[in-house]
């Protein structure tokens, strides 16, 4: 019996699939609704092509167009599959007692953050805010290099010897480029982190908040994400900053 030919992808359909992921992405990263032409121009692709990608999403009801304005905004069958995703991540769900746990007891606001091997980033998915009138919220679902934040940096410390060098090689590359600049030795403080465990930050900025964050490691002890305290610097004095090793 003949075998039956698999149809090999074109690079044509890469690249559509590659602008309608940009397009998609446009959503969550970027405005909350987009006429065609500031859409076309922030992702840099003809105004045509966004369009006819935009009726095809619309289609499927994962983008949909507002009466008033006229701009397209996200559709209810993304909000169906962030919902459904969002049940799927059970890290979430099984960290939120420990987070609850922590908050209360240091009575701070406590978020989870998970690594990102491809882009090799690190985003905060969950939060539980303290019981203060003043709080400070995570950035939730924005990636950011794990150099730029003390959850980023508890993993990066106990992320395999091959990967961290690959990293600390990006950095070196980046170097004062990097937004924001890399000056600190990263080497020393990444040893430093997994001398003690966990790793603190305080910011530069004088409201800026003091933070402490723990990796968080799978069955195979590899570091998958971290646990943050964020202490505003005005509810942390001196007797505490020494309690908490600053």
């Amino acid at each position: 019996m003949a075998k039956k030919k698999t149809k090999k992808l074109k690079s044509s359909d890469g690249a559509s699939v590659n602008k309608a992921i940009a397009l998609l992405r446009a959503f969550i990263d970027g405005q909350d609704a987009w006429g065609v032409r500031e859409l076309a121009n922030a992702l840099g692709q003809p105004g045509s092509s966004v369009h006819r990608l935009l009726q095809i999403l619309r289609k499927d009801g994962l983008i949909e167009r507002d009466p008033d304005s006229q701009k397209y905004r996200s559709g209810m069958e993304f909000f169906r599959w962030s919902a459904v995703l969002n049940r799927r991540l059970k890290l979430a769900e099984v960290a939120r007692p420990t987070m609850t746990d922590l908050s209360a007891a240091f009575g701070e606001s406590c978020w989870l953050g998970l690594y990102e091997p491809v882009r090799r980033c690190h985003t905060y998915v969950a939060e539980v805010l303290a019981d203060w009138p003043f709080n400070y919220s995570a950035k939730i679902a924005q990636y950011e290099p794990l150099w730029n934040s003390t959850g980023g940096l508890a993993v990066l410390s106990f992320l395999s010897e091959s990967e961290r060098q690959a990293i600390l090689a990006e950095v070196l590359a980046l170097g004062k480029k990097a937004r924001p600049p890399i000056s600190s030795p990263l080497t020393a403080d990444l040893r430093r982190i997994r001398l003690d465990g966990y790793a603190i930050g305080v910011g530069v900025d004088e409201d800026a908040p003091i933070t402490i964050a723990a990796p968080i490691f799978n069955a195979r002890n590899v570091p998958i994400g971290s646990l943050t305290l964020a202490i505003p610097p005005h509810r942390c004095p001196a007797e505490r900053r020494s309690e908490i090793g600053l």
